[in-house]
């Protein structure tokens, strides 16, 4: 069974908000953590008023070399010993929850509330003890102007994958704590990771010097060298002649004479056939001699198809009108009904 796409998938370090609110728990168990041992080191003294606790810390914290935290009229006084005990807790909290935590397990304390894990770019493992201690190392440039960390803020906002300097340098991400091993590609960090799962939509690329197979549906090119077949389309079953057949040779031919006999009418789907029926009107007055018109010996027509036409007007059965050979246009004509005339077949 494929694991559950997360919604997140798509930038899986799309997690700045999440970041942000667990850097805040991280600080405030940090200040709590001061705040106890301030309490159990130093000396606490009431004044009579604010006034008066405010002005006793500015005297001890310029002559002497006691801190001095004053609240309202409550004044905590913590000597050089206090003062050592009060760095030596921040300094393991800060070891233990800025390395240690996220070198074996991934997260930091306030990461681990909001659900975030520090893991490599590459792999999307935990990012192990080296990487965390560069990452904690680093700080000390992310932290800048340091009473705000801005600068980490600010890289982590505007940079793809959303690191920091100490992101960038030991070549991590914060994702969600469901990513951890399941690599998934980052936009502007790198390429496809080649162990990315099927389950996020991501298939691993092919390997060196294989090419990948063709899109579905469409056919691979012919190898190169080898002519492809022309396609042949096919022609419609027949097409009016306009004109004499010509045949393509390599030196012109002279113009036909106007008394040489007509050249061979193209062959019609069916065999054309005489037939003795009177011509039209509107045919016998378009023919200045029509009333010289011989017919045609029909078997002069079986012993010659190809001449048919060249004595006079002949009934063309597959065109339903009369055609005939035209010696001064050397074009092959025919009796057009609704213009009461001889027209060119081609038209």
């Amino acid at each position: 069974m494929q694991p559950q796409i997360p919604p997140f998938a798509d930038d899986p370090t799309a997690v700045m908000g999440r970041r942000t609110l667990a850097f805040v728990i991280d600080a405030l168990i940090g200040t709590a953590l001061i705040f106890v041992t301030v309490l159990a080191t130093f000396t606490t003294t009431e004044f009579a008023s604010t006034l008066a606790a405010e002005d006793i810390c500015t005297q001890m914290d310029f002559f002497t070399n006691n801190v001095c935290i004053n609240s309202g009229s409550t004044v905590w006084v913590g000597e050089s010993d206090d003062v050592g005990m009060l760095m030596l807790v921040w300094g393991v909290y800060v070891l233990v929850n800025t390395l240690l935590l996220p070198g074996f397990t991934g997260w930091s304390l306030g990461k681990l509330v909001m659900g975030l894990r520090v893991v490599k770019q590459d792999t999307f493992e935990r990012a192990g003890m080296g990487a965390n201690i560069g990452r904690g190392v680093l700080w000390v440039l992310d932290a800048f102007p340091w009473f705000l960390p801005l600068a980490g803020l600010i890289l982590g906002l505007a940079t793809p994958g959303h690191r920091r300097i100490g992101d960038l340098a030991a070549k991590t991400f914060v994702v969600d704590k469901s990513l951890v091993g399941h690599p998934t590609p980052v936009r502007g960090v790198g390429s496809v990771p080649a162990s990315a799962p099927a389950a996020f939509g991501i298939a691993p690329p092919p390997p060196t010097g294989i090419a990948p197979p063709p899109p579905t549906g469409i056919a691979p090119p012919p190898p190169t060298g080898i002519a492809q077949a022309p396609l042949t389309t096919p022609l419609p079953p027949f097409a009016a002649p306009t004109g004499p057949p010509v045949v393509a040779s390599p030196t012109p031919t002279p113009p036909m004479p106007a008394s040489a006999p007509p050249p061979a009418f193209p062959p019609i789907p069916s065999e054309p056939e005489s037939i003795d029926q009177p011509l039209p009107d509107e045919m016998e007055s378009a023919l200045p001699e029509a009333d010289q018109i011989e017919s045609v010996d029909s078997e002069a027509v079986d012993s010659e198809p190809q001449q048919l036409g060249t004595d006079g007007p002949q009934w063309d059965q597959a065109r339903d009108t009369y055609i005939q050979w035209d010696p001064e246009l050397s074009e092959w004509m025919e009796w057009s009904e609704s213009e009461s005339r001889w027209i060119p077949i081609s038209r």
